[in-house]
């Protein structure tokens, strides 16, 4: 009849169920490695797992967004390693799943404004409020066993540090690496603007992760170089930039850096602090001044310092988070590690009492390059040496301002000067910008030194006639007079191989009207008077040949235009224009014990 079925014939299923069979069980050329396969197919398993889009309500009804990766099948109660970050949650997933397959909960939580959580971005201003509930709630979920822990490098270890300060119980040890220091050397450096930072901007603008834009270096270099020629105002910056930004003219006013400054940690909340620090920087990280602050600081407040522990690399400021093993031209395979190795080892030390981690040394932990090792001790800096600077070398090259000597000798009492024209040309230069200055090899070969042409003076020291090993922060005092009632200052330090290669070591730059510091009220200069100013270098960790020369340069930062253009006039430096602008003569008195670089070197 149509549209019926008849029943299949019995011997038709029965083929049918031989044939599945077949597929079923291995025929006779399927081999035991594949057996075992298809029976591991079986047993295959998630290693963790992810719970997306969690939600953590604060107080005023705003919620934030929390990806969690936890250990799977058994999800704990374990340890919790946070992650706060205004970079988007996705951006640390596999590093969350490393934490995850050590056994550790791993949340990532996006600040209020950013990424999925809800709420206005307000850089740093409502992190600290938000974090304590962040961890409130984190300690309080079946998963986690009462302990958070904190990570992170930057805009995260900044809030490592302010949220260890308010001591929330639940808080068991932070690992910040590389965290700016407000009033020191963030948003400005140590009082100079740098409009590199608009760049900052650009990537948290909105609520994604601007990468692209931020690494568009023609689009930016372009604009910095339009500033430094004076077409557009530093105030007006972020207009021309296509990018407005709320915070970008409020970050160079002083009333604001002191509202951020109320962020940073309190001697008394230092003095309280007990859980265990690592506090890591690089010697080449642009945050390193302001990780050392925060890391002094607390050893300088602390009842306990024992609990406070500090490496310093070799790395720039990316290569405090990612793996890195060169750099600027120079190799250093020992300090190629991946820092989450170091971190778990951390944790499981602190929050497992598993056994101290090996790459610890001492309290400081420190890389030496050209050894290609770790030392350590239980200071950041080393005893220091002494070279005065004198003027009139002997060597008479026409590179050389001085000279650099042990011996103080008053008859060569002298003064050397140079000359600050902010409406020359602009150069790309800069040691705080790594490659985007000088290259992949910007450590080798700067070519400033014998490109000043009375941009700046030149002081070297005699041949060495042993090998030494400068371990800390150089530093540099001296006597300065301009004719201008603001000006700024960089001072470089360099090894010149006997091969006449050159090594950048050092580095510090200042804004005169901040000599006193950032948080400090400014003092223009009195045109003509003499003033101290003190050069505090960055840290350095390297063997210096025999042979080699120390070679001290000190200059304007505006020569670049990297660096934001004192125009010298004393006014607001945001509103400066080109009809602002006044030539510096800026002269240093040399010869006197009281000028002097001061050398910090490992004992041998």
């Amino acid at each position: 009849m149509s549209g019926c079925r008849h029943p299949a014939p019995a011997s038709f299923i029965l083929t049918l169920l031989v044939a599945l069979i077949a597929l079923m069980v291995p025929g006779p050329g399927a081999t035991a490695e594949e057996s075992a396969v298809s029976a591991a197919a079986l047993e295959t398993r998630r290693p963790y797992q992810v719970r997306f889009g969690e939600r953590i309500a604060m107080p005023d009804g705003v919620s934030l967004s929390a990806t969690l990766v936890l250990p799977y099948p058994d999800p704990g109660p374990v340890p919790v390693i946070l992650t706060l970050t205004p970079y988007g949650a996705d951006r640390y997933y596999p590093l969350a799943t490393r934490f995850a397959r050590a056994g550790y909960a791993a949340a990532i939580v996006e600040v209020r404004g950013r990424g999925d959580s809800g709420g206005t971005f307000q850089p740093y201003l409502n992190d600290l409020d938000d974090g304590e509930k962040v961890i409130e709630w984190l300690a309080k979920q079946p998963f986690s066993n009462g302990s958070v822990a904190m990570r992170g490098g930057s805009y995260t270890g900044f809030l490592q540090w302010g949220l260890a300060a308010r001591r929330p119980p639940a808080l068991k040890t932070i690992i910040p690496g590389a965290p700016p220091y407000f009033g020191v050397d963030s948003p400005t450096y140590r009082g100079i603007q740098i409009p590199y930072r608009l760049r900052w901007y650009a990537l948290v603008a909105g609520r994604q992760r601007n990468g692209n834009l931020n690494a568009d270096s023609a689009y930016w270099q372009g604009l910095y170089a339009e500033l430094a020629r004076g077409e557009v105002a530093l105030a007006d910056l972020d207009d021309a930039a296509g990018i407005k930004s709320p915070y970008w003219e409020q970050s160079f006013q002083r009333d604001y850096v002191l509202r951020l400054a109320e962020l940073n940690p309190t001697s008394e909340q230092l003095g309280n602090l007990t859980i265990p620090v690592l506090s890591i920087t690089g010697m080449h990280d642009g945050a390193q001044l302001g990780t050392l602050t925060h890391y002094q600081r607390a050893l300088t407040h602390s009842t306990d310092p024992q609990h406070l522990y500090q490496v310093i690399g070799p790395w720039n400021h990316s290569g405090v988070s990612n793996r890195q093993g060169a750099m600027g031209g120079l190799e250093f395979p020992a300090a190629s590690i991946e820092p989450a190795d170091w971190h778990l080892a951390w944790f499981d030390w602190i929050l497992r009492e598993g056994p101290r981690p090996t790459f610890l040394k001492e309290r400081v932990t420190y890389y030496v390059l050209g050894d290609d090792r770790w030392a350590g001790r239980d200071t950041v800096d080393g005893a220091p040496g002494s070279l005065i600077l004198y003027p009139s070398s002997p060597r008479g090259e026409a590179a050389e301002s001085g000279h650099l000597t042990a011996e103080v000798a008053e008859r060569s009492r002298g003064e050397d000067c140079w000359r600050y024209d902010p409406l020359e040309v602009p150069i790309r230069w800069g040691p705080y910008f790594g490659s985007l200055a000088g290259g992949k090899d910007h450590l080798l070969n700067d070519p400033l030194p014998t490109q000043l042409a009375g941009r700046g003076l030149l002081y070297e020291s005699r041949p060495l006639e042993r090998s030494h090993v400068i371990a800390g922060r150089p530093t540099l005092s001296v006597s300065l007079t301009a004719d201008v009632r603001d000006t700024d200052l960089a001072v470089v330090l360099y090894e010149l191989r006997s091969d006449g290669t050159s090594v950048l070591l050092a580095s510090d730059m200042l804004r005169a009207r901040h000599r006193h510091g950032f948080l400090e009220p400014p003092a223009l200069l009195v045109p003509g008077e003499e003033t101290r100013y003190e050069f505090e270098m960055t840290w350095i960790g390297k063997r210096l040949a025999t042979g080699s020369r120390l070679r001290l340069m000190l200059t304007s930062p505006g020569i670049s235009y990297l660096f934001h253009r004192n125009r010298n006039s004393g006014g607001d430096v945001a509103l400066e224009k080109v009809a602002d602008s006044r030539v510096a003569t800026i002269c240093l008195t040399t010869g006197a014990a009281g000028t002097a670089l001061h050398l910090p070197l490992e004992a041998e």
